[in-house]
């Protein structure tokens, strides 16, 4: 894997995924955030854990849609990955298969989140 695809893959699970999640679960269990929903604090333990796993996979879903998207598209969007000497690099072209990036034993969740993977898709 290129070092371009290595630091794109970080940026985008921590500021995507990993902001993502943990926001929900401070609203989830019963902080403020920017998600916070009155609702949770109703919610039993056993009801948080499913509601938890709800949401990461449709977390991970979206991603790998978002991704899929790009590749599916590649003739019309491009996902570029800017260094810092202004060299971009087309990650879709680089990776060959940008939405497998994220579900591997050694793909982006696996090296990058803070968070276990609960996709279906691994």
């Amino acid at each position: 894997m290129s070092k371009e695809l290595e630091k794109f893959g970080k940026i985008f699970i921590s500021h995507v995924r990993d902001n993502t999640i943990h926001h929900y679960k401070k609203s989830l269990y019963g902080k403020k955030s920017v998600l916070h929903n009155k609702n949770f604090t109703s919610l039993n333990n056993e009801e948080k854990q499913i509601m938890e796993n709800i949401v990461m996979e449709t977390i991970d879903l979206t991603m790998f849609n978002l991704l899929n998207m790009f590749e599916e598209y590649s003739e019309n969007l491009k996902l570029v990955y800017k260094d810092t000497k202004d060299i971009e690099y087309n990650i879709e072209e680089i990776s060959g298969g940008i939405m497998g990036e994220l579900f591997t034993e050694d793909g982006w969740i696996a090296k990058f989140s803070k968070y276990e993977e609960s996709s279906p898709y691994k």
